[in-house]
């Protein structure tokens, strides 16, 4: 096994090795945003969805745009809260069919959840 000589940061560069530390936790906490949308719920033939959010506010703004296959949301939601669910209904101009809903956070698909009352 090898020895290694322990790192050491000189005086004058204790400043500097403070300031990249800062930095790199600041950095840390700017990561992606996280999507407030937990999934959808609709009928093929209604024309309106239920979104489901993460956090307790159920007057959330979203926007919709809208294509021939895709259907596009996203959602502004004040506050995140762990353990908390509130659901949004949306209407649409026309039924989801068999477009795809996307969340313009993750820019993926969101997950549907089939209404037992369909």
């Amino acid at each position: 096994m090898t020895k290694r000589a322990p790192l050491c940061v000189n005086e004058a560069m204790r400043p500097t090795a403070g300031i990249v530390a800062v930095l790199l936790l600041l950095a840390g906490c700017q990561s992606e945003p996280l999507s407030a949308v937990q999934y959808v719920e609709y009928k093929d033939d209604a024309p309106s969805l239920m979104v489901w959010v993460t956090g307790c506010n159920p007057n959330a703004p979203v926007d919709v745009e809208e294509s021939s296959t895709k259907v596009r949301l996203t959602v502004t939601a004040a506050e995140r809260e762990d353990g908390c669910s509130d659901s949004i209904v949306v209407d649409l101009p026309s039924p989801v069919g068999d477009r795809v809903v996307i969340d313009s956070e993750t820019g993926k698909e969101i997950t549907r959840v089939v209404s037992i009352n369909e």
